[in-house]
């Protein structure tokens, strides 16, 4: 890349963004969309951010709910849509490329592995809180607001 052109570039366009759909009992009860707070060297990185992200809302409104409830809630389940991150979660390895990702991938695991949240790789297409992060098509906002129990609503 040329160096005129690497100034042109503005950081902001670099930097990914995460969005993440609440559901406690099928009902959406929380949600967000988000420019990260760093640049996200791969995909992987930028998909491990959002769950991270994710993970700490999710901690927040678990508390709220077990304490106004007095109710233990199961263990939550994330769905991640990255293959590389999904094999990272189940046997992470660092290296010199990956060190930077040892603290929220080391917390994650313990999470799982404490039983206390469930990571699911689905299909990407599955993925509606992609809707959050990008343009989407019509198709992809009906499958949302159908996964979301939304009804159009007209006053007439």
């Amino acid at each position: 890349m040329s160096k005129e052109l690497n100034n042109c570039i503005s950081s902001s366009l670099l930097i990914s963004r995460s969005g993440s759909i609440c559901f406690w009992k099928q009902c959406p009860i929380a949600w967000n969309s988000k420019r990260q707070r760093n640049i996200a060297l791969s995909s992987t990185e930028a998909e491990l951010n959002a769950l991270s992200d994710g993970v700490q809302e999710n901690q927040w409104i678990k508390f709220l709910v077990e304490e106004l409830w007095n109710e233990k809630l199961n263990p939550s389940t994330f769905h991640i849509d990255n293959r590389g991150l999904a094999e990272k979660i189940k046997n992470f390895g660092s290296n010199s490329k990956t060190k930077h990702l040892d603290i929220k991938m080391k917390w994650l695991r313990d999470l799982k592995n404490r039983n206390e949240i469930n990571v699911t790789l689905i299909p990407s297409e599955d993925m509606i809180a992609d809707t959050l992060t990008k343009a989407s098509n019509s198709e992809s906002l009906n499958r949302l607001r159908e996964k979301c129990f939304l009804v159009h609503y007209s006053p007439s």
